[in-house]
């Protein structure tokens, strides 16, 4: 699933693309006081900065640090590694990258004679967090806990907000389905990020307006078709979070022209963020299985 994957040390000529990952991790909202700063640091003789491409665009990137200040869990001064970023474009998110990552940071400390790590998180998904460190022999030492009685906790975003669920991504993808088959995007709109990547075989589009005229094109274009039906099938919740979930789907466009019936069918991946409690797609990606 990963031969794909191209595991590497960053450079300089690296830095900016890391920022803007980080960026988008930022505005993801998934890590309670997350902010991006630089990266340079990480490029020293005690750094790591390790990143991740496909096809050469880079996917997900890991910065860690290496260390001498005493450790109560460790007992001694020994030096270790402290991973302190560690992150994974949606798209490619529970596909093992981050398992490369870490691999790729354990065989490098190595190198330096280092076997210690130490990782702190302020995830939202703790849980998870946690579960993906357990399986790299991590183990919970301490725990931070947090009040604030000026807040009701009800409203409290951090208590308040909940992981999306498959269900919910279902129920979107379907009514998303559904609307558009009135061929009127004003109905679907909404449902559209206004930053949204779709990515079709005649080009990409970025942002609503670029996708609206996709839609009405292909709209335009099928004038002629009768008893024409769109639908999805195979659909797969592939990963979700609090504010993101990835799916990959099967799309069929069957109907009738002049010269007869036709069948379309192609692979779809679809990146959903929530904003403001709505969800909505930030990239589509359609392509058509190879005829037969």
């Amino acid at each position: 699933m990963n031969d794909d994957i191209t595991i590497r040390t960053a450079s300089k000529d690296d830095l900016q693309t890391i920022v803007d990952l980080a960026i988008q991790w930022e505005r993801e909202g998934s890590t309670v006081g997350q902010v991006t700063g630089s990266f340079d640091h990480y490029l020293s003789e005690s750094g790591y900065l390790i990143v991740a491409e496909e096809n050469q665009s880079m996917v997900a990137f890991l910065a860690a640090q290496g260390k001498n200040e005493r450790l109560a869990i460790f007992g001694t001064e020994d030096p270790y590694v402290e991973l302190e970023e560690l992150y994974v474009a949606p798209v490619r998110r529970s596909q093992g990258i981050g398992t490369l990552l870490v691999d790729e940071l354990k065989v490098k400390a190595k190198t330096r004679g280092l076997n210690r790590f130490h990782v702190y998180s302020a995830s939202r998904d703790l849980h998870k967090v946690i579960a993906f460190y357990a399986r790299h022999g991590f183990q919970v030492w301490s725990i931070q806990a947090y009040a604030n009685n000026n807040h009701d906790r009800a409203k409290d975003d951090i208590f308040n907000r909940s992981v999306i669920s498959v269900g919910e991504v279902e129920t979107f993808c379907h009514r998303f389905e559904n609307l558009a088959a009135a061929e009127d995007f004003s109905l679907v709109a909404h449902m559209v990020h206004e930053k949204a990547v779709f990515r079709f075989t005649d080009g990409d589009f970025v942002g609503r307006m670029e996708v609206q005229r996709a839609f009405e094109d292909t709209w335009s274009q099928g004038a002629d078709v009768v008893d024409e039906k769109y639908y999805l099938s195979d659909l797969q919740v592939l990963s979700t979070d609090y504010d993101t979930a990835t799916v990959t789907y099967t799309y069929n466009w069957e109907g009738k022209r002049s010269d007869g019936t036709f069948r379309i069918t192609g692979r779809g991946t679809r990146v959903i963020v929530r904003v403001e409690g709505e969800l909505q797609i930030m990239h589509e990606h359609l392509s058509r299985f190879p005829s037969a």
